[in-house]
């Protein structure tokens, strides 16, 4: 009996691969404006904005966010899966917009499935494109949740953050954590994954560049809160990241709409920002990370 995973990279070596590929991306857009539209997210008027900072803000916005073809390059070459970076651009750009529609882990099993057009495993390169997921939660979690430790209003919730910092360390940095991730998927896919020794170090590499990602995501979002409120707090830097790690959490919501403009807002108006502009600058950032997400899709 084929296994039904062999049957998926069989139809993805097909002829038909480039125009499912096509398809995909197509309906990604259709279902983003549709989101965009019924949230009035295309509705920006009345609002004074620092021109010049918001072209900064998008400038600085495109390192991070061609940093994470770069961590996809890593992540798969820590597993012996070597590509070009033309290869790393063009499936790791082509599905990040794949998230917008209403299908689980879409995106994750996207970059995945172009990479293996060039015979690699589809259960392999599954596993590391959703391990990296997984690294990218942590961190962003990590980073978001700093400044939580010394807000007064959170001081009655420090034990909680401080059991969560305790699990997300584990999860980075414990082998036999990841171990066990391992073999667990093995173990559901039906399949043996091999761990060669360079993948035993952690994939510090690729924690490494995520971390940097996530440092300059929030010096860029930062700075576009200046463009439209200039007292803000720089505490208010860590909203971006928080709002990513539950944008990930919430992955079976397209998008993660509404679900990242409500930690954001949350956060914003907890570091001093009023609530009416903590609310303008999440829907400013939606369209604001969008644009980063368009340009890598075209790179690719």
């Amino acid at each position: 009996m084929v296994h039904p995973l062999t049957k998926i990279n069989r139809l993805l070596r097909s002829k038909w691969l480039s125009v499912f590929t096509n398809l995909l991306t197509f309906t990604s857009f259709v279902f983003l404006i549709v989101y965009l539209y019924k949230f009035d997210y295309l509705s920006l008027e009345d609002i004074k904005i620092e021109w010049a900072l918001l072209v900064i803000s998008s400038l600085v916005l495109l390192l991070p966010v061609c940093g994470g073809v770069f961590a996809w390059k890593l992540a798969l070459r820590e597993y012996d899966i070597p590509i070009s970076i033309i290869s790393a651009i063009r499936s790791h750009g082509k599905s990040i917009l794949a998230k917008y529609i209403p299908a689980p882990l879409i995106g994750v099993v996207g970059r995945a499935a172009m990479v293996s057009q060039e015979g690699h495993s589809l259960v392999s390169t599954s596993f590391v494109s959703l391990k990296l997921q997984v690294i990218n939660l942590a961190i962003a979690l990590m980073l978001g949740m700093i400044p939580l430790f010394i807000m007064d209003v959170m001081a009655s919730y420090r034990w909680f953050f401080a059991v969560v910092y305790i699990a997300l360390i584990f999860l980075l940095f414990s082998e036999r954590v990841q171990g066990f991730a391992l073999e667990t998927f093995s173990k559901l896919t039906n399949q043996i994954i091999v761990v060669n020794a360079n993948a035993r170090h952690g994939m510090w590499p690729v924690k490494f560049v995520t971390v940097c990602q996530y440092f300059i995501y929030s010096i860029s979002f930062l700075i576009l809160v200046k463009c439209i409120y200039p007292e803000v707090n720089i505490i208010a830097a860590f909203a971006f990241p928080l709002s990513i790690a539950f944008g990930l959490i919430m992955f079976f919501i397209p998008g993660s709409i509404g679900i990242r403009e409500g930690i954001m807002a949350w956060f914003l108006n907890l570091s001093g920002v009023p609530l009416p502009i903590a609310v303008t600058v999440a829907i400013i950032a939606r369209l604001w990370f969008l644009f980063g997400e368009i340009f890598l899709f075209t790179m690719g």
